[in-house]
């Protein structure tokens, strides 16, 4: 016969909801190494964490020399030139886009540079610095034919005078010269000249030097200083019945003479 004791200690275990010893609350073994939480398993919150298998590494970006559009498509971070370039490489007269060195910010020695800050471009042009060990390889200089002041103004560092010759006798008015770039030994622009000294540009027959042939009329600035050295020299010094016997007078001698036509050089 059950006692009152045992039925009472029975009833306090049902009442506590404790499972029975050899109870499994969840049939299919979930606490095993094949399921979800047993020992050496993965839990449900670690399978998470993991990554897809199939995701895709993210993109360095593009490598040094390869074309772009903007910066962010670069490794790099800088798009110069169309290229991604190793600096911003943003100054006068440097380029990324140099053949055979492409991705690599180098001096430009020639050409416009619109795309610098400040461009070099319109009347200026990249050059060779002709003195380097005052700052950069290239330096953002005057064009050719451009009005200067100075041969560092120059992207060919050299600032000429040049005279106008308007009578294209090789020789330019004293009075009328300009100062412009251009390369060492170039000929001088149409309608000027490096020599200096002509004393009547409108008359290609006078100018320093010129034949001491004689002249029997004025030059086209009616003068008879056909070689610019300040002195009228007249050919004859004789008599003459006519005196003062002037260049490109006539002069009759005596009455039995040809006329003689002073001629001066």
């Amino acid at each position: 016969m059950i006692s009152n004791r045992f039925i009472a200690l029975f009833a306090l275990v049902a009442l506590s909801g404790c499972p029975m010893k050899n109870s499994d609350p969840e049939p299919d073994g979930g606490g095993g190494t094949a399921g979800a939480g047993g020992e050496g398993g993965v839990g449900g919150d670690e399978m998470t964490k993991l990554p897809p298998p199939d995701a895709a590494p993210p993109d360095p970006g593009k490598p040094l020399a390869e074309g772009c559009a903007t910066n962010a498509e670069c490794a790099s971070g800088f798009c110069t030139d169309g290229v991604c370039c190793n600096a911003a490489c943003d100054q006068p007269c440097f380029t990324c886009h140099t053949t055979g060195s492409y991705g690599s910010c180098l001096p430009q020695l020639s050409g416009e540079d619109s795309t610098a800050t400040p461009a070099c471009a319109g009347a200026k042009t990249c050059g060779l610095n002709p003195n380097p060990s005052t700052g950069s390889l290239s330096v953002c200089a005057l064009k050719d034919l451009q009005a200067c002041s100075s041969n560092a103004a120059c992207a060919s560092d050299n600032c000429v005078i040049y005279y106008a010759d308007q009578d294209g006798d090789g020789w330019g008015n004293t009075a009328n010269p300009i100062r412009i770039c251009n390369e060492p030994n170039a000929a001088a622009p149409p309608g000027f000249s490096t020599r200096s000294g002509d004393c009547c540009d409108t008359d290609k027959t006078t100018y320093p030097g010129a034949d001491s042939t004689y002249w029997p009329t004025a030059n086209g600035c009616g003068s008879f200083d056909y070689d610019c050295d300040g002195v009228i020299e007249q050919l004859y010094t004789g008599s003459c019945k006519n005196m003062p016997w002037a260049c490109g007078t006539p002069c009759v001698a005596n009455v039995f003479s040809p006329t003689t036509v002073q001629s001066c050089r």
